[in-house]
């Protein structure tokens, strides 16, 4: 999570399974509050383990340097940023899992 006020990412840890992970998984909700001008990122690990010619993953180090940069200007700016930063860093090498992700921005 992006947090406008300070320009730092804050990571929402937790202690269960990923999510499709395994049939039998549950799974507790936890409140967090978004302030004016927060991005929340999801993201899919395909993402991160998207890889480049020379089997380089795109990684998370890569992913929060986007975001710190592009965050300040916005949720569409940032989801554009990613979009481009991940096919310019794959060049077209076929995906081995789904790349997704989810940009929320609190306007009010």
């Amino acid at each position: 999570m992006f947090r406008s006020a300070t320009g730092k990412i804050e990571a929402l840890a937790s202690d269960s399974y990923f999510l499709g992970m395994f049939d039998f998984a549950s799974y507790e909700s936890r409140a967090f509050r978004l302030n004016e001008g927060d991005i929340l990122v999801v993201y899919s690990d395909g993402l991160t383990d998207a890889q480049d010619q020379q089997e380089e993953m795109f990684g998370k180090k890569r992913l929060l340097q986007i975001i710190r940069r592009e965050a300040p200007s916005g949720s569409h700016a940032l989801e554009q940023a990613l979009l481009k930063a991940v096919d310019e860093f794959t060049q077209g090498v076929p995906q081995t899992d789904d790349i997704t992700f989810v940009v929320v921005e609190k306007y009010r």
